[in-house]
């Protein structure tokens, strides 16, 4: 995998089409997820 600064983008909200967002917004973490929540307190 190769990373370079130039490679990077940044995005606004902008950037996406209403079902972009729609699709992140319906969205869930897996539930191997669920182990991590007590780094959120």
């Amino acid at each position: 995998m190769r990373l370079k600064r130039r490679d990077r983008q940044a995005l606004t909200l902008g950037d996406f089409t209403d079902d972009d967002r729609a699709a992140v917004a319906a969205s869930r973490a897996p539930r191997e997820a669920d182990a991590f929540n007590d780094e959120l307190s």
